[in-house]
């Protein structure tokens, strides 16, 4: 640490240089010496002796420390007509490091005394086994360069002699960054008891690049380099800059405006932010400048006799030359009023796990007060949510909300309702309620990674009652599959994750099972998933992708392609097909390659479908993606589809309903399923009135079985459809998208029979879907549900 130099007030009249440093009255004289940093075994002392900035020649300097570790070769050098000077330090040998050792400059300028003190780390080991691990010791055995992204990542290393660690040495970094942003930070750094030091690569924005750090550290007199390590960076340029705006849903009077500016989801902080709006917005501080969590605020205020409206406002801000806006609006006011009233009616109760409504009105001087948000207040000992809160208020003041309780939560909860008008809050009379929300059938959802190559992530849900349950752990196992994280912990939304690996040398395996199991509030729930898995060993992986010459016509045409694994085929690898499906589809989809490698399917444009279509083939083989594409193909189907026999609407009533019984086949394990079942079929026709419409194509089916598995069948086109028995029956047949537990989306063909009762208002379905390949999904018994007046089944002519 320096000390301040002392000043001479005595006049002194340096010799200088007649014209350039003319004699004159010196009013401040100094010394100064230059820092060191470390001396290791012997260091060049220098400083400089000045008066007003110009150099003093012929002046004697005296060097001293209290440390007996140090001798001066020269403890009195004389300045030269530069006013510098300077001598060797020299540490004694075997001198463990010292830190803080201080080293004083004294001098006399006509009889004022001017002194300078520095400190600095010495020391003079004698080591002949001296060891420095650097970053390149990992290095040296990495096949690729390491990569540095924006955070940039930690270095370290460990400094010992004869095997004993050695603390305070000073280790430097030397770095070759060719755009100079990249550094290492700190530079230097220490090692520390036990002679361990670390630092951070520190790259900025705008950093793509390979930079090269050495190493250096000086111990006993002898500088150690290291071999050049090579990094490469990967820190592009704000790509995303964004405004997030808190939006408040009301300023009454007065209130706050605040939001976040981020770059690629990292908040920015220490830049202005413009803040403009309605004139009815008084913004007290227009520019208000982003702290280190990128947030910003500023205080509003509302006129006295503004009648609540909506007022829009804007934020914008710069950052490394790109601007972004985000705008926004708030309901305002501030209305005096001699009897505002908030009323909240009596919730119906009990209420269970699905909620329950709550209502009111708010209204001043006995008119309502609309478009104004309501916020409410549950006293609970257990979790009890309102949602939305706020409420807005309709055109008639009125409001509502769902009382949503927590799982296990039994109680009387006491809720009250509370707004602002006029600059002052309005409050309601308190209401009580009891809620009753006890887990009885706890599900794991257990969603679809698709096939497995060498590493996927599985993830799930834990429900209860369809309201996530937190903290369970999750037990995951499987006979081939590893997880990372075989015991994973359920988040506040119920989620649950792990990583999953497979042992390299492992060949494609079809229909692997793997099973999530826990216990909920007491209660075991247990869910299996089926996958293809491998972890081939490749010298590389292809992926070629043939599609169709020419022009495709209604009828299809074939496309095919194969993978290979090296030089070897891979065989019951699934390719993956990625074409718009509104334009055309592809069976099957995915394709399974044959023991050549070799894949193949079809596809086939949508009715009226004219022009080019990119299609893209995707894989994974031995942990690494691939794709072939995209590639245009030519689609020719203008013709209009057949003349309908018939059109129908059928569905089933207010969505999914209870009782379906499903039978699911994949990979030759057979599962049978109860739950809920929702089907939409509309076919050459969406009205009763209307006219017979070929263009009008579309049915769709979810089913969410009891156990927590989902099944996703939509955007379904038919390829021919037929109506029997006195227009009581329908039957599509077509190709659908599905997906199994969020899995990837692949083709099946599909067949659905519906058969309409018109006396009871009531559809019997039977339903059939399969991929072609490993997948069968099937009504168990016909599934006979509600349907509702829209619903009609009419020839045509």
């Amino acid at each position: 640490m320096r000390k301040k130099a002392s000043n001479a007030s005595t006049q002194i009249f340096p010799p200088g240089c007649p014209g350039l440093f003319p004699r004159g009255i010196c009013t401040n004289p100094t010394i100064t010496l230059d820092n060191l940093g470390t001396i290791s075994c012997d260091a060049t002392i220098s400083g400089k002796v000045r008066c007003d900035l110009r150099p003093l020649q012929g002046v004697t300097v005296n060097l001293t420390s209290p440390s007996d570790l140090l001798t001066f070769q020269n403890p009195n050098p004389v300045t030269n007509s530069r006013g510098e000077f300077s001598t060797t330090v020299i540490v004694d040998r075997n001198t463990p490091v010292t830190p803080n050792v201080s080293i004083t400059a004294r001098a006399v300028v006509v009889e004022e005394t001017i002194t300078d003190t520095i400190t600095a780390r010495v020391e003079c080991l004698n080591c002949s086994n001296l060891i420095v691990t650097s970053p390149e010791t990992v290095q040296a055995f990495a096949s690729q360069l390491q990569a540095v992204t924006c955070p940039g990542i930690p270095i370290d290393g460990r400094v010992t002699c004869q095997g004993l660690p050695v603390p305070n040495v000073e280790i430097g970094f030397e770095v070759d960054s060719p755009s100079g942003k990249v550094i290492v930070t700190p530079n230097p750094t220490l090692t520390n008891n036990d002679g361990v030091y670390e630092a951070t690569i520190l790259p900025f924005p705008g950093a793509l690049e390979i930079v090269t750090i050495v190493t250096t550290a000086t111990i006993g007199g002898n500088t150690f380099r290291s071999e050049p390590v090579e990094y490469e960076i990967n820190c592009p340029g704000c790509e995303n800059l964004s405004i997030t705006l808190d939006s408040p849903p009301q300023i009454s009077c007065n209130g706050f405006l605040s939001g976040r500016l981020t770059c690629d989801g990292e908040p920015v902080a220490n830049v202005p932010v413009a803040l403009t709006g309605s004139s009815v917005l008084n913004i007290i501080n227009p520019n208000p400048v982003t702290n280190e969590n990128g947030e910003f605020t500023s205080l509003v205020t509302i006129n006295f006799d503004t009648e609540g409206q909506e007022a829009d406002y804007t934020a914008s801000a710069t950052f490394t030359g790109i601007e972004v806006t985000a705008s926004g609006n708030v309901f305002v006011d501030c209305v005096r009023c001699n009897n505002p009233l908030l009323t909240l009616n009596q919730p119906l109760s009990p209420i269970g796990c699905d909620g329950g409504t709550i209502t009111g009105q708010f209204t001043c001087n006995g008119e309502p007060i609309i478009n104004t948000p309501v916020f409410f207040t549950v006293m609970s000992s257990g979790t009890v949510t309102v949602n939305p809160n706020p409420a807005i208020t309709n055109a008639d003041g009125i409001f509502n909300a769902t009382i949503q309780p927590g799982l296990n939560v039994t109680e009387t909860i006491t809720i009250q309702a509370s707004s602002m008008f006029g600059g002052e809050e309005v409050t309601s009379e308190s209401r009580n309620a009891s809620v009753n929300c006890v887990c009885e059938n706890p599900v794991i959802e257990l969603d679809n990674p698709g096939p497995i190559s060498c590493r996927a992530v599985i993830t799930g849900r834990v429900l209860c009652q369809g309201l996530p349950v937190p903290g369970v752990t999750v037990n995951l196992s499987s006979p081939l599959l590893n997880f990372e994280t075989p015991n994973p912990v359920t988040g506040p939304d119920g989620s649950y994750s792990s990583v999953v690996t497979v042992q390299p040398i492992t060949p494609v395996q079809e229909g692997v099972p793997y099973t999530a199991e826990a216990v909920v509030l007491g209660i075991s729930a247990s869910n299996t998933n089926f996958v293809r898995a491998e972890c081939l060993v490749c010298d590389g992986q292809s992926l070629t992708l043939i599609p169709p010459a020419g022009s495709v016509g209604c009828d299809g045409a074939p496309l095919s392609g194969r993978v290979l694994c090296g030089n070897t085929p891979a065989q019951k690898v699934a390719v993956f097909f990625s074409v718009d499906p509104s334009i055309a589809f592809v069976s099957p989809n995915p394709a399974i390659t044959d023991a050549n490698g070799n894949y193949s399917a079809v596809i086939t444009p949508n009715q009226g479908a004219i022009g080019p279509v990119e299609l893209t083939a995707t894989t994974a083989v031995a942990g690494n993606g691939i794709t072939a594409g995209p590639f245009q193909v030519n689609l020719n189907c203008p013709v209009p589809p057949p003349e309908c026999p018939c059109r129908f609407r059928l569905n089933t009533q207010g969505g999914a309903q209870p009782g379906a019984r499903i039978r699911v086949v994949r990979f030759g394990h057979v599962e049978d399923y109860t739950g809920r079942l929702n089907i939409t079929v509309v076919q050459c026709g969406s009205g009763i009135q209307g006219i017979c419409n070929p263009a009008v194509d579309n049915f769709n089916f979810v089913f969410n079985a009891s156990n927590g598995d989902n099944f996703q069948f939509t955007q379904g086109r038919r390829t021919s459809i037929s109506c029997e028995n006195n227009l009581t029956t329908a039957i599509v047949e077509g190709t659908i998208n599905g997906r199994i537990n969020n899995g990837p989306s692949r083709s099946f063909d599909a067949k659905i029979t519906a058969v309409l009762n018109k006396i009871n208002n009531t559809i019997t379905w039977t339903l059939f879907a399969t991929d072609n390949t490993t997948t069968t999904f099937e009504t168990l018994v016909p599934f006979t549900a509600p349907t509702d007046p829209t619903s009609f089944i009419i020839g045509c002519p």
